[in-house]
């Protein structure tokens, strides 16, 4: 007999239909179950993508190693030159600066890392023209046990530059 699973509910259809007296009843109730059914998938699905993290969009990171992580981003590059990453929705968070990526890619939007800044690339190619969307200047990294002070990238954010590929900004 067919049954209808809405969650954690099943409705076994033929009874329930047969057991309605008038014929335009059962006629009116065949005809909107199929919206209640999509409606329920829809609901459903909708839930589902609420599982990721808020603030968290689908992207991937290049790591310094040139090794590829492909998961979930929260962008702090404006405010403090840094983002989150997360592999998958329940996974650990890890927050990576300028210094720890070569590039970052967040819903189709590229950055690239030039001295720690990020630059978000507006069109590429041999010279590729980019947008400052973070200031590192001041903040303090780690080489091992030492503590660095990072000058930044010449610029304030939102200033454009041309970028020629060896880490030279024009």
């Amino acid at each position: 007999m067919p049954v209808i699973t809405i969650g954690s509910i099943a409705i076994d259809i033929i009874p329930t239909i047969n057991s309605i007296k008038s014929k335009t009843t059962r006629m009116k109730l065949l005809k909107t179950l199929p919206i209640i059914l999509s409606l329920s998938i829809t609901i459903m699905s909708a839930s589902a993508q609420t599982d990721l993290p808020k603030g968290f969009k689908k992207g991937s990171v290049v790591l310094s190693n040139g090794n590829t992580m492909t998961g979930y981003v929260k962008d702090n590059i404006s405010s403090s030159a840094s983002l989150w990453f997360l592999a998958e929705p329940e996974g650990k968070k890890i927050n990576y600066t300028g210094a720890d990526l070569i590039s970052a890619e967040i819903e189709g939007k590229i950055f690239r890392c030039i001295n720690n800044d990020f630059f978000e690339i507006i069109c590429d190619g041999e010279l590729a023209f980019v947008r400052k969307t973070s200031d590192a200047a001041g903040k303090i990294f780690y080489n091992g046990t030492n503590a660095i002070v990072n000058n930044g990238t010449e610029g304030s954010k939102g200033d454009y530059f041309i970028y020629t590929g060896n880490k030279e900004l024009k």
